[in-house]
């Protein structure tokens, strides 16, 4: 059985484990720490039920829901890996990853949009 490389993530404190196969960033600026080997826990891979007339919040934003509306999209975006779109953790990057970047970003738009 082949060896699987695992990452353990605790949602309730800010701390990850990480493997040598996928180390932390270094602080020499802003960075998009991107493994194009983790599959689906990578945030530019599209998922085939990742289309852009998704519905992730299905009460519409209205003046008085906001609160509501808010917190089911970043549960949504969240539970989606696309997060980081949308907070500004996922900078734009400045490489080959552009296109793959400007996609995922246009989706995560359009889940806000619908």
């Amino acid at each position: 059985m082949a060896e699987q490389t695992s990452q353990t993530i605790n949602l309730n404190s800010s701390t990850t484990s990480q493997t040598q196969e996928n180390p932390p960033p270094t602080s020499d600026g802003p960075q998009n720490p991107v493994d194009p080997n983790q599959g689906y826990f990578n945030p530019f891979c599209i998922h085939h039920n990742d289309n852009s007339s998704l519905i992730l919040v299905t009460e519409p934003l209205t003046e008085e829901n906001y609160v509501s509306w808010s917190r089911g999209m970043i549960i949504g975006l969240f539970i989606k890996n696309k997060l980081g779109f949308s907070d500004g953790s996922l900078s734009r990057p400045n490489d080959d990853s552009l296109p793959s970047w400007i996609r995922n970003n246009n989706i995560v738009i359009s889940w806000i949009l619908n």
